[in-house]
């Protein structure tokens, strides 16, 4: 039996991404398969650099991490800024042999000042 996953490592503690039914990525705690459409739509969803224009509550501007990294990097006021590699490997499980497809290296730090960059590294 062979798997399909995105995984997440993170100060070498490794996570799983999922894409919900409706569109949503999650990073997960537990073993999801993914598919090839999946894994597309990460690609699109997950790797916007630019940020998000938003407005507080007393109406002022500013900028905002798109949703989608904010939800992969996890990043809030105590922890301000994530550099974090996310992986699109294959597990055979009868052999217990992981292939890595592709791999990518983020850096995200919060607004004003921030960024993402994103580098395909495999």
């Amino acid at each position: 039996m062979k798997a399909n996953l995105l995984v997440k490592i993170e100060n070498g503690e490794q996570s799983f991404i999922a894409i919900d039914e409706h569109g949503c990525v999650y990073d997960m705690r537990f073993l999801k398969d993914v598919t090839d459409r999946d894994i597309t739509y990460f690609k699109k969803a997950a790797f916007v650099t630019e940020p998000c224009t938003m407005i507080n509550s007393d109406q002022e501007e500013f900028l905002s991490l798109p949703s989608e990294v904010h939800r992969l990097s996890r990043i809030n006021n105590n922890k301000p800024e994530a550099r974090f590699t996310v992986q699109s490997v294959t597990v055979d499980f009868s052999t217990m042999q992981m292939t890595v497809i592709e791999q990518w290296d983020f850096d995200v730090k919060q607004w004003p000042e921030g960024h993402i960059r994103i580098t395909k590294t495999k």
